[in-house]
């Protein structure tokens, strides 16, 4: 979204620093990546907005767009240390979540011991199904702040999910009321992300869900019926397997790059056993 908005937004500069994030910006990663999703963890705004501010205006640009995912822990602190700003409020599907975050972060390549949200894991004590509770849980506690988050700011209109952007994009200008710059846009800026080869914008659904297999979407499904009022409050619904295979058919290039994932992920984790 933020390669996107940045792509079609004049004077605006996008940090090119990890998935293009203010908080991997190196004079404010040090602050920013402090227990960053700890609510009590306190962060510098003055002195991080001052140093963003510097790299915007270093690139002749009058505008910073920052996405940092743990940046919902701290909403009301953002809003009162940035007067001039605009903002809207994003989820994904909790099966995209849980695949990425399983792929990303619990994968044998970060080595046999990783911290992840603050948690210590060693791979060889892990299974596939272990790790599922861990990160389910993790996105509905997500979920929970970024609800209360809109409610309390007044924000049900400020607000876009992963596979609404993906299905039009214009959507995302409109919310930010953003003169875009139609056939000068700046289509270099859309990247996507490092770890991907894809960089138009689509909806990696089919890929996470073939990443999760029949078994990961049964678990992740007995999980979620916990909370399907804030499920549905973001839009979402449980998706059966008989639904998934659906999807699948009809996307065979994502399928194909999640079943290379999961084989990738176990091949991983096999290695250090």
């Amino acid at each position: 979204m933020s390669q996107y908005l940045a792509a079609h937004t004049r004077d605006s500069y996008l940090p090119p620093f990890g998935n293009c994030e203010g908080q991997m910006v190196p004079s404010v990663k040090k602050i920013m990546r402090n227990k960053p999703w700890d609510s009590s963890s306190i962060f510098d705004w003055q002195f991080i907005k001052k140093e963003w501010d510097k790299l915007a205006i270093d690139q002749n640009k009058s505008c910073f767009i920052e996405c940092s995912p743990p940046n919902i822990m701290r909403v009301s602190s953002i809003l009162d240390s940035f007067e001039d700003r605009q903002y809207i409020f994003s989820i994904s599907s909790p099966y995209s979540f849980i695949a990425s975050c399983i792929y990303n972060y619990f994968s044998a390549r970060n080595g046999k011991i990783f911290k992840w949200r603050g948690m210590t894991y060693d791979h060889t004590l892990l299974k596939f199904n272990d790790i599922i509770p861990v990160v389910a849980k993790t996105w509905i506690k997500a979920a929970l702040i970024q609800k209360n988050n809109i409610e309390a700011h007044g924000a049900n209109k400020l607000r876009i999910n992963y596979e609404d952007f993906c299905n039009n994009p214009i959507k995302l200008l409109e919310l930010f009321n953003v003169d875009h710059l139609g056939d000068n846009v700046q289509t270099s800026l859309i990247k996507g992300k490092k770890n991907s080869n894809i960089s138009e914008i689509s909806n990696m659904l089919p890929k996470h869900l073939k990443f999760l297999r029949d078994k990961g979407i049964l678990q992740i499904n007995s999980i979620l019926e916990e909370s399907m009022e804030l499920m549905e409050w973001h839009g979402y619904s449980l998706i059966s397997v008989e639904d998934a295979e659906d999807i699948l058919a009809k996307n065979m290039v994502l399928t194909l790059n999640g079943e290379r994932r999961r084989t990738d992920f176990d091949e991983g984790i096999k290695s250090i056993i």
